[in-house]
């Protein structure tokens, strides 16, 4: 039984790195293109988007630490690179759909 758990817990871990890896390698693929001003717009919209993000997940980090009145600790840098990189790419899909990119 423990095995099977080990085992699952293995795939749920490796299925969620391996969609990390897509959506940050996705993300800077996106980035790194050019284009007319239609996709300009696009990922500046984007960008803006996943920038207001950055800034509200920090924000809610500094307020969580002071309610709970203990000292500010680092975020982990993987997951917080996974969370920026996901809104990204939604925020790339929304905008793409919007603006017909």
């Amino acid at each position: 039984m423990e095995q099977e758990t080990n085992g699952l817990l293995g795939a749920i871990v490796v299925g969620a790195l391996l969609i990390m890896i897509i959506a940050i390698g996705y993300m800077l693929f996106s980035l790194a293109k050019q284009g007319d001003e239609r996709k300009a717009l696009i990922k500046t919209k984007t960008m803006a988007g996943s920038f207001i993000a950055v800034i509200g997940i920090l924000l809610i980090q500094i307020i969580v630490s002071i309610a709970a009145g203990r000292q500010l600790e680092g975020l982990n840098p993987l997951i917080f690179l996974t969370i920026i990189s996901v809104v990204f790419l939604a925020l790339l899909i929304f905008n793409k759909k919007k603006y017909g990119g």
